[in-house]
């Protein structure tokens, strides 16, 4: 990595070069605490090579939205840790409440921890469902397409109504579980 580039990405978080240092801080700290959640023992260094990786991606394309940006390459990252799990251990015995966190920055990772939480238990369901929870949607999309649901299903409403309640009552009793687990209920 140049120094250009990296004044490139710096310019792209913000005009201000010291607005733009504290941005660059504060994601390089968001980057990895989602490392630490998702219990890789490495995570500082996943968080530098999530940030180098944006760094040599930003000057080939055009990004109109980096957080976004940076928040997939990270998950790349971390699949390919757990892909490549002899280089990249992962950790049960670290402790999420020793984490340095300031309470004002607390509230926003812990939403984000919930979501990355909910989406995992979401992934845990099976596949149909997963499909009764993402396809049910709330009534005003319209009964007839939850009577779609039912016929495609081959069953009735009323029985796609109970298997909805089942998935709902399942999926949060797995985010429940796995909230208190890293105590972050």
């Amino acid at each position: 990595m140049t120094k250009k580039a990296f004044d490139d990405f710096l310019h792209l978080l913000h005009g201000d070069p010291i607005h733009a240092g504290r941005e660059y801080e504060n994601i390089r700290r968001k980057l990895t605490s989602f490392f630490r959640w998702n219990r890789c023992r490495d995570a500082e260094h996943l968080a530098d090579e999530t940030i180098d990786r944006v760094i040599r991606r930003s000057q080939e394309l055009k990004v109109d939205n980096i957080h976004a940006y940076i928040n997939g390459v990270a998950r790349n990252v971390f699949l390919e840790a757990r892909r490549h799990s002899a280089r990249f251990t992962f950790d049960n015995s670290i402790d999420p409440s020793s984490w340095d966190v300031s309470s004002e920055e607390e509230e926003e990772y812990i939403l984000e921890f919930r979501m990355q939480c909910l989406k995992s238990c979401l992934e845990s369901l099976t596949p149909v469902e997963r499909r009764l929870l993402l396809d049910y949607g709330p009534l005003h999309k319209g009964l007839e397409r939850r009577k779609e649901l039912a016929e495609s299903l081959g069953i009735t409403v009323e029985n796609l109504r109970v298997q909805v309640f089942r998935a709902r009552k399942k999926l949060r009793a797995l985010v429940a579980e796995r909230l208190q687990r890293h105590g972050k209920s």
